[in-house]
């Protein structure tokens, strides 16, 4: 029920929510991909290797998770990693300070068209978000796909999460693990 309610309301938000992105020339880089309706470049070409995409809204959470990119692909360099952000400031410390280890992507806005696509294009192993960017289709979409989520560095309290006050479609039920101390103490 909650889903259908968020996604009636998005879809009526919808005129006012594109008038937005195009009315402000810092929003428009990255609109069609944004709205799933265009593919990276790279997202074309098939490739077989387990993709890891990592959410990370603007330039502070790119350099937050920097760290846990670098480690990761040390660790794991049969993975590819992609880096999705918002703004362009985000865009650009990804290509400098992740260049030859992640690649870049705008964020998907959270129609349902536009993750369902994302997904399917780039088809994760593993969806790392940081903070608390919990948008909920991509969190069901996530979930139906059987995409693990993994929130790092999130700021729930234990009061905001607790799982058995949660309705049975949340998309907070979709989160697989979350790496904040409150947020355990919740679980």
């Amino acid at each position: 029920m909650w889903r259908f309610l968020y996604n009636c309301l998005l879809i009526l938000a919808t005129p006012v929510v594109i008038g937005i992105l195009l009315a402000k020339p810092r929003c428009r880089p990255g609109f069609f991909q944004r709205m799933g309706w265009q593919a990276h470049p790279s997202d074309a070409v098939g490739s077989s290797e387990p993709l890891i995409w990592i959410h990370a809204v603007s330039l502070g959470e790119v350099v937050a998770v920097s760290p846990l990119v670098k480690a990761l692909h040390a660790r794991h360099p049969e993975y590819r990693y992609i880096v999705t952000t918002v703004t362009e400031t985000g865009r650009e410390a990804v290509q400098q300070r992740l260049s030859g280890i992640a690649e870049h992507r705008y964020a998907p806005l959270d129609f349902l068209w536009a993750v369902t696509a994302m997904i399917r294009r780039v088809r994760p192993t593993l969806y790392i978000f940081v903070e608390t960017e919990l948008w909920p289709n991509l969190l069901w979409s996530l979930r139906d796909e059987s995409v693990p989520s993994v929130l790092v560095n999130g700021r729930l309290s234990s009061r905001s999460f607790r799982r058995q006050d949660l309705p049975p479609d949340s998309f907070l039920l979709s989160v697989s693990i979350a790496n904040s101390d409150s947020l355990f103490d919740a679980i």
